[in-house]
């Protein structure tokens, strides 16, 4: 019985813990804490819970990489996850 019960136990807590995942077209890695998002042609960032952290207004975006992301708006620009003194 041990056996199964890891694997399923797995699979439980994997269905549920992404289940906020349907509420848009397009989720991306967790990279630095957060997902790259997208719902209706405009992009923002979630955390690994699913809470939205960075509002779904940009035309463009990529993933995170040490703490940045690009991201395009009218122009282009930058998001961190690093506060800026």
């Amino acid at each position: 019985m041990k056996k199964y019960f890891i694997p399923l136990l797995f699979i439980a807590v994997s269905l549920q813990g992404q289940s906020w995942t349907k509420q848009y077209d397009f989720v991306d890695d967790c990279v630095c804490g957060l997902a790259k998002v997208s719902k209706n042609d405009k992009f923002g960032y979630v955390n690994q819970e699913g809470k939205l952290i960075v509002p779904l207004e940009y035309d463009e975006a990529l993933a995170f990489s040490e703490g940045l992301a690009a991201v395009k708006k009218g122009t282009g620009g930058v998001i961190s996850t690093v506060p800026v003194k």
